[in-house]
């Protein structure tokens, strides 16, 4: 050949299935795998987080986000998998402690992933200002705290194993000694929710931040080209508790702000985030943030070109063009 290649049969390109696809669940559904998926053994990447918990009324704490799991290689059965998104935990009213959000799940017969919903915080009471426990604690509210201040709802952390071997989330923070000084901040997915700055200082000292969630990017680095993950791809972050300058925040991964930096009371929805407190008589803290589900089936989406066998040179130059040939 005057290019210098060799002679040899047609080639057909084709792309290959080399990508996960992703499937984003923001409602409860039904999974149903990819047509490309084989019946047997199939696995995904699956990450299931609940709905965060509320705060409580009058300067409550922060609720505790939804716990999270992740599960690297889930097998996938044939049928469809239903699929339960929690909702978040609603704010109190008086004497009440924020409610707990509601768990999420993968149901898959033999090996159902269940994240249990974030704990709610306590309010202005004198019976329901300790935190719940929840995937993540909820902070606790200071009314009636003792001197060293009252311990947050406990988390579904590493002391206390949660289903599939890891932790879903950390403790609620610890308020400030009564009467009404400041609040601890919610769980959160990779961190406990902050103590309130009033423990063993002077009243009204700032209370706790909401714990740090968790960035699952790490488990999906083989994605479709052009799929996204909500929320920068973190999630279950705990609500800012009550009190103090500068006003606590939200855990990142959609947990509530009372004030600062961004009011938001709320968690964000479809985060697992828990809700901020808020201080003054009658006023409303926030709702949980409601879960989500995200799978990634391992290489059934379409990657880049293949074909077999030896090209020509003047094949090589047009596909290189063309933008269908890989290295």
């Amino acid at each position: 050949m005057a290019n210098g290649g060799i002679i040899g049969p047609v080639q057909t390109i084709s792309q290959a299935y080399d990508k996960d696809k992703l499937t984003i669940f923001t409602s409860s559904g039904t999974f149903n795998k990819a047509t490309t998926n084989p019946a047997a053994p199939g696995t995904a990447i699956v990450t299931v987080v609940a709905g965060g918990g509320g705060s409580g009324s009058d300067g409550g704490g922060g609720g505790g986000a939804g716990g999270l799991i992740i599960k690297t290689c889930q097998t996938l059965p044939a049928s469809g998998v239903p699929v339960t998104i929690g909702g978040g935990g609603s704010y109190s009213g008086y004497n009440s402690v924020g409610g707990n959000g509601v768990n999420s799940v993968f149901g898959t017969a033999c090996a159902p992933m269940t994240s249990t919903g974030g704990g709610g915080a306590g309010g202005e009471s004198v019976s329901a200002t300790q935190g719940a426990a929840g995937g993540s604690g909820g902070g606790s509210m200071s009314r009636s705290a003792p001197g060293s201040g009252r311990p947050g709802g406990a988390g579904n952390s590493p002391a206390v194993p949660a289903p599939l071997g890891g932790p879903q989330g950390f403790p609620g923070g610890i308020s400030g000694p009564g009467p009404a000084t400041s609040s601890g901040g919610g769980g959160g997915a990779t961190a406990a929710g902050g103590n309130s700055a009033a423990i063993g200082g002077p009243s009204g000292g700032k209370g706790g931040d909401g714990g740090a969630g968790k960035n699952i990017s790490p488990a999906y680095t083989n994605l479709a080209c052009g799929s996204t993950i909500p929320n920068c791809s973190v999630f279950a972050g705990g609500g800012g508790g009550q009190g103090g300058s500068p006003s606590p925040v939200g855990g990142v991964g959609g947990g509530g702000n009372a004030d600062s930096p961004v009011p938001e009371m709320n968690g964000t929805d479809n985060t697992g985030g828990g809700g901020a407190g808020k201080g003054g008589p009658g006023t409303q803290s926030g709702s949980g943030g409601s879960g989500i589900v995200i799978v990634a089936e391992k290489c059934q989406a379409l990657g880049g070109y293949v074909a077999p066998g030896v090209w020509d040179m003047n094949s090589v130059y047009d596909n290189v063009k063309n933008g269908t040939w890989t290295n």
